[in-house]
């Protein structure tokens, strides 16, 4: 697949007020490798994150790892820390070993998520 359909709302800026329009968009992305499609994608991530870092304290911004490990599916959900993420799961029953081993491997936490849905 090189085209993805969307529809989009736009409105505000320098538009009248009140004023929106829905249009229907095709982008094609014929000849664009991966990584520059990677890129794009990992803007929006880093965009829904900092959504939801922003709702924080300087305290608990400070406390995160650097870096910041996280799946890309929970980008924009509540941010908690590494280890309020393991003990989540140790009250929910897993181990501490197995609880740290997802918590430090997002690729990991998002299958474990899909197993327990």
């Amino acid at each position: 697949m090189t085209k993805a359909k969307r529809t989009c709302k736009v409105s505000g800026g320098s538009l009248p007020k009140g004023y929106s329009h829905t249009l229907n968009v095709e982008i094609d992305y014929t000849g664009v490798d991966a990584s520059k499609i990677m890129d794009w994608a990992t803007g929006e991530r880093i965009i829904a994150l900092q959504r939801v870092l922003r709702s924080t304290n300087p305290e608990f911004l400070e406390k995160l790892p650097n870096p910041y490990k996280v799946h890309a599916n929970v980008c924009g959900h509540k941010v908690t820390t590494p280890e309020e993420r393991i003990a989540e799961l140790v009250a929910a029953g897993f181990s501490q070993k197995v609880a740290e081993m997802v918590v430090n491997d997002p690729a990991k936490m998002a299958e474990l998520e899909k197993m327990l849905k």
